[in-house]
């Protein structure tokens, strides 16, 4: 792009070729400003991922300790556990466990915690 700007090698003819490079030049430059921003932000997120990452190892080894499926079974249908389908038990002992997350880890982003209590059901219950 600066060897067709000076004139050496001549891709575009006529007059318009000041403005093509004007726009080219402006796109290069707004590309190597955005990498630059985009570097600088990789490093804060890299920083939350990490945090997320041991806050997440946390909640497990909690989960796995204090969670019991028999306790929660008991807690969330008392004696009328065998009337019930898999699809009611499934949805009464995962909100029973969010709760009980909840009440443990305070502030967790609602998406988060509900796709932990779905993959730590799997550990839990079967």
């Amino acid at each position: 792009m600066v060897l067709g700007m000076m004139g050496v090698i001549d891709f575009i003819q006529g007059s318009s070729r000041y403005m093509v490079y004007g726009v080219m030049s402006a796109l290069f430059i707004l590309f190597i400003v955005m990498g630059a921003i985009s570097m600088k932000s990789s490093k804060i997120f890299a920083k939350k991922a990490e945090s997320e990452n041991s806050l997440r190892s946390t909640m497990e080894k909690w989960c796995l300790e204090n969670l019991d499926s028999k306790k929660l079974d008991e807690e969330a249908f008392g004696s009328e556990a065998e009337a019930l389908s898999e699809e009611v038990k499934y949805f009464k002992r995962i909100e029973l466990m969010k709760n009980k997350i909840q009440m443990q880890f305070m502030n967790l982003d609602t998406a988060f915690l509900e796709r932990f209590a779905d993959e730590i059901y799997g550990e839990i219950f079967l």
